[in-house]
């Protein structure tokens, strides 16, 4: 927390007019259905911010229930179960991966910031060492026999 910019943030707070606290939680359901009813989407399995799956869950699982109604057509139930068993290992993972993704945003503790602290470093060192493959990157201009 040593940005400049973090730094004047927090030391300008006691004094703004007004500021809101906000934060993430993630819900989980030992059940999405009951009965005739079904959640879906961000209603089932709340994907969060982090997960950066809420689209992407809801598409699929969309077509999961779609799919195993087709399988059990007379046996809403039976369908439900086995939507339910074959969408579930792959939510459950994002969710997870989510938790984990925040620590990337909001390190929950002192270790877990230095955490993140090296891995962007090493990322930083990573991509400083890759010639850029874009249209401009020096690559392209090394190819196409054209410097600046």
């Amino acid at each position: 927390m040593d940005d400049p910019v973090v730094r004047h943030v927090l030391d300008s707070l006691e004094d703004a007019p007004d500021h809101l606290f906000d934060s993430v939680h993630q819900v989980r359901m030992s059940r999405w259905s009951k009965g005739r009813v079904v959640l879906v989407g961000d209603a089932a399995w709340c994907m969060n911010l982090y997960s950066g799956m809420g689209a992407t869950s809801s598409l699929r699982g969309g077509a999961a229930l779609s799919a195993a109604l087709r399988e059990h057509p007379d046996d809403l139930a039976t369908a439900l179960d086995a939507w339910e068993a074959r969408l579930r290992p792959f939510i459950t993972k994002h969710q997870r991966t989510a938790r984990l993704k925040q620590q990337m945003f909001v390190p929950s503790s002192r270790r877990a910031e230095a955490l993140r602290s090296v891995l962007l470093g090493l990322v930083r060192r990573i991509r400083g060492r890759r010639p850029a493959t874009g249209a401009g990157g020096p690559r392209a201009r090394a190819m196409s026999g054209t410097s600046r």
